[in-house]
């Protein structure tokens, strides 16, 4: 249930995109920003997207970096702030501050009177436009994508890399994306956030994609899993490549951004950039 309009379809309107100082960029913002900076990029100008899951968007300028041997490699970036009717426990924290048990439909019913018209602009850029969902950080989304590519003429507009999609038919060799656990207020004072951690999570897209087609091409020719004996011949266990990261939401933004800018670093020095 929604108590936004429908946008079918959306697609954003840059010329109507807030300017520097229409809001009041995070930490995590600005250091994202010199990260970019620090790979020959630099972060677009915010968008907020008002579709059924609102958030206010900045993406990179898509950069290739060319090793002195090998193929060149494509690097974007992505910050997302989130609203926090997107979050699970919005409903949880709304019925703590109100002071009395309601339903999830009244819920949706107070909150939805209380602007006419629904300003999504505010919903993630104003800590208090949700009268008992006062916000005290920010939920957040910061993502980093590698591609291989072949060309270093290669000129792409910005493009969303929330999830591992595909770029002219090539899945990312590296998807990072960083969850920023949000911090409420809760009868005027900060939760208690000492249990909070924050999600970093490494995948590797492509070579899933590889390993799983792989799996399928040799089980085509040498069926395991159909043999008619012994019973149970084969067993399987997927473990995907890749990494979860719980990092306590009390550790300061520079560390844990610092540690996803190392990491992209040392994956493209290892392959002498």
């Amino acid at each position: 249930m929604s108590i936004r309009p429908a946008f079918k379809d959306y697609q954003p309107d840059f010329s109507k995109a807030p300017k520097a100082g229409d809001y009041d960029a995070s930490t995590s913002e600005l250091l994202l920003e010199e990260i970019c900076e620090s790979f020959g990029s630099y972060l677009q100008a915010a968008y907020v997207n008002p579709d059924k899951r609102t958030q206010l968007v900045r993406r990179a300028n898509p950069t290739i970096l060319q090793p002195p041997s090998g193929q060149p490699y494509l690097l974007q970036f992505q910050y997302s702030r989130l609203s926090p009717l997107n979050l699970d426990r919005s409903f949880e924290v709304y019925k703590q501050n109100r002071k009395r048990k309601i339903s999830l439909d009244t819920f949706y019913k107070e909150i939805r009177a209380e602007h006419t018209p629904w300003d999504s602009f505010s919903e993630v850029t104003d800590l208090h436009y949700i009268q008992n969902l006062p916000i005290h950080r920010w939920p957040k989304k910061i993502y980093a994508a590698i591609y291989e590519t072949t060309s270093l003429e290669e000129k792409l507009e910005p493009f969303l890399i929330h999830e591992p999609f595909e770029i002219k038919g090539k899945l990312p060799t590296i998807h990072m994306a960083l969850t920023i656990e949000p911090f409420f207020s809760i009868h005027e004072r900060r939760e208690d956030t000492s249990h909070l951690y924050d999600q970093l999570t490494i995948m590797f897209p492509a070579l899933r994609h590889q390993h799983h087609q792989s799996i399928e091409s040799a089980l085509r020719v040498y069926p395991l899993d159909n043999l008619k004996s012994p019973e149970d011949a084969l067993k399987r266990s997927v473990v995907y490549p890749g990494e979860h990261l719980q990092i306590h939401s009390s550790v300061p933004r520079e560390i844990t951004m610092g540690f996803m800018q190392g990491y992209l670093k040392q994956f493209l020095q290892k392959r002498s950039f």
